[in-house]
C-alpha cells in the first residue's frame, strides 16, 4: 500500500495532511518556534521517504525555503526560491528599514 492512501477507515492521508497544514498556514501567522517544529518535522517525514529534499528557514525573514539535494552527496541542487533571492529581499527590506534588529 502506497504511503498516500488511507490505512484504516477515517484516517488522512499524507497529502490531505499537508494540504491542511498549508491551509492552515495560509489562514493563520507562525511564531518562529512552531515554524522551527514544523519545519522539522517535513524534514523528518522527507528523510524517511525521499532523502532528497530539505525544509530551511530564511534567519532574517523567517520564511520557509526548500533545498533539493543530490542523494548520497547531499548537494545542493536547487533553492525554491533561491536562498540568494531572499537575502537580497531582507537587504531590500532592512535598507528601507523594514527589518528591524530584535536585539537592541
Amino acid at each position: 500500500m502506497s504511503s498516500d492512501r488511507k490505512g484504516h477507515e477515517g484516517e488522512k492521508t499524507v497529502s490531505e495532511s499537508i494540504r491542511e497544514t498549508v491551509k492552515k498556514g495560509q489562514d493563520q501567522s507562525w511564531d518562529r518556534e512552531t515554524l522551527e517544529e514544523k519545519v522539522e518535522g517535513m524534514n523528518e517525514f522527507m528523510a524517511k521517504n525521499f532523502r532528497d529534499l530539505e525544509f530551511q528557514i530564511h534567519d532574517q525573514l523567517d520564511r520557509v525555503y526548500v533545498q533539493v539535494m543530490e542523494r548520497g552527496t547531499d548537494e545542493i541542487i536547487r533553492e525554491v526560491p533561491p536562498e540568494k533571492f531572499l537575502d537580497m529581499v531582507a537587504s531590500m527590506m532592512e535598507s528601507v528599514g523594514m527589518l528591524v534588529d530584535e536585539r537592541l
